[in-house]
């Protein structure tokens, strides 16, 4: 079965909300979220997701980019939240802080200066393109969607 995620853009204050990664050896960044539960929306996976992930707040979700990408990934569903409050950290309740291991694989919410997220390793380097040209002329009214071969990204 296809598996289907929704992720949030969050920004605030010029700085972008990213999950910093450490798995199998490798540090990479992603967007918080994660796979749509039965009968939930899309949109409400994205508010949610953020909130398990980070301890934020978010509103106002609205879908600007889909990345259909090879399994495991399957489809993902990148919104454009509003920051609405909090600071991020992970919640100890959070099935990422089960997994986490100090050294094996972690997960870290941050904020992220905007004007950086060129220079670090994401695990979708199309969809980094993507929200680096949506911050500079502006994020997409309709949903851009793009393809992405399971090569093209980080584990």
């Amino acid at each position: 079965m296809r598996r289907i995620s929704s992720r949030a853009i969050v920004l605030k204050d010029k700085e972008i909300l990213l999950m910093k990664r450490f798995k199998m050896g490798l540090e990479y960044y992603t967007l918080p979220g994660g796979s749509v539960e039965p009968g939930e929306s899309l949109e409400n996976a994205a508010i949610r997701e953020v909130a398990e992930e980070t301890s934020l707040v978010v509103g106002s979700p609205h879908l600007v980019f889909v990345e259909d990408a090879a399994q495991p990934f399957g489809q993902q569903n990148i919104f454009l939240c509003s920051y609405i409050s909090g600071e991020p950290h992970l919640p100890e309740t959070s099935e990422e802080a089960f997994w986490s291991t100090p050294g094996k694989n972690t997960y870290e919410p941050t904020w992220f200066p905007q004007a950086d997220l060129k220079g670090i390793p994401f695990v979708s380097p199309l969809l980094k393109e993507a929200i680096i040209m949506a911050l500079k002329h502006g994020f997409p009214k309709k949903p851009y969607h793009f393809s992405v071969k399971h090569s093209e990204r980080l584990s």
